[in-house]
């Protein structure tokens, strides 16, 4: 298994989308948009991560990832998928404004 550093992994889980195939995607097409001579560090990590996501397996690439992807449908709104409960479930906003 590759280990990927820390640098490394924080690239990964921020351009992400669920796959390894995907995330090289990301990749290439953040470097294409980088400035030349501006951002030769990003550029370099960003070689670095593609190198290393190329001699891995789409399995062993599911090994390092630490979120579990939901599904497009795993959350029926944005409150629930942050945990927020309706403030107004008691009715007291309907009978107050009605």
């Amino acid at each position: 298994m590759i280990d990927f550093n820390t640098e490394e992994l924080n690239l990964i889980f921020v351009h992400n989308p669920g796959s390894r195939n995907g995330l090289m995607d990301e990749l290439r097409q953040l470097q294409h948009d980088l400035v030349p001579g501006e951002d030769d560090d990003l550029e370099e990590l960003c070689s670095n991560v593609l190198a290393k996501l190329q001699r891995i397996t789409d399995a062993e690439f599911q090994d390092i990832s630490l979120f579990d992807w939901p599904e497009d449908d795993a959350y029926l709104d944005e409150d629930d998928a942050y945990g927020y409960t309706d403030l107004y479930d008691d009715g007291f906003y309907d009978e107050e404004f009605e």
